[in-house]
């Protein structure tokens, strides 16, 4: 039997990456497209995520790159993609 490491190694870490890079780039993406503030209980729940999804934001690329390199760059296209969502995300926010 073949002895698998536990932990980063496995299809749905990556999935998971990707979902949350994708909720996070649309949180931070739809906050500066529409205005969240028109409407009182909108801006709230904006008001209350934002520090999460900030943390999230520079959070998810350092820890897909942990994994990147923990699984030695192989099978680890979910993690890059993850890594580049993020960049992507971070510098439409600052360069718009």
């Amino acid at each position: 039997m073949k002895s698998e490491k536990k932990g980063f190694n496995k299809i749905y870490t990556g999935l998971v990456a990707i979902f949350t890079s994708i909720i996070v780039s649309g949180f931070w993406i739809l906050g500066n497209i529409i205005n969240v503030y028109e409407y009182a209980i909108v801006g709230a729940i904006f008001e209350l995520l934002w520090i999460f999804m900030i943390l999230l934001l520079f959070a998810i690329p350092v820890l897909s790159l942990i994994a990147v390199i923990n699984n030695k760059f192989k099978h680890s296209i979910l993690y890059i993609i993850s890594i580049l969502l993020n960049l992507g995300t971070f510098f439409w926010m600052v360069y718009r």
